[in-house]
């Protein structure tokens, strides 16, 4: 009984995580690389906006915790076609970036709540001493 109720309330969380992951990844296409001029943009640093993107690929792995999700950055990708880019258009960065930065990350969180929902299903009986 626990697995079904997991399982049907599984389906709507990770399609509105997944929904939610799109919706920042593009505005981050849109909204900060596509407008990019190659001028350095004091408001916005380079690491900080990194550190925030692999927080959002962690969460949204972790929310979504099925190996599908390594796909999203080839869907971000995907829709970011359309924005223009400083140098090189903004979707063959992120396309580039995905088995380096973003699928690890996905990759991460999945890992991460696939080992919680392994831990948790022990039971607190079941532990055993080092």
């Amino acid at each position: 009984m626990r697995a079904s109720t997991e399982q049907s309330l599984g389906v709507p969380i990770a399609l509105g995580a997944a929904a939610a992951y799109l919706t920042a990844t593009l505005a981050v296409s849109y909204a900060v690389w596509g407008p990019y001029d190659g001028v350095e943009q004091t408001w916005l640093s380079e690491p900080a906006l990194l550190a925030a993107l692999l927080a959002l690929h962690a969460g949204a792995g972790a929310a979504i915790g099925r190996w599908y999700a390594l796909l999203l950055p080839l869907a971000w990708a995907f829709l970011s076609w359309p924005a223009e880019g400083y140098d090189t258009p903004v979707w063959v960065g992120i396309a580039f970036g995905t088995p380096f930065y973003w699928a690890p990350a996905l990759a991460a969180g999945v890992a991460a709540r696939t080992l919680a929902r392994w831990w948790l299903s022990r039971g607190p009986g079941r532990a055993k001493p080092i």
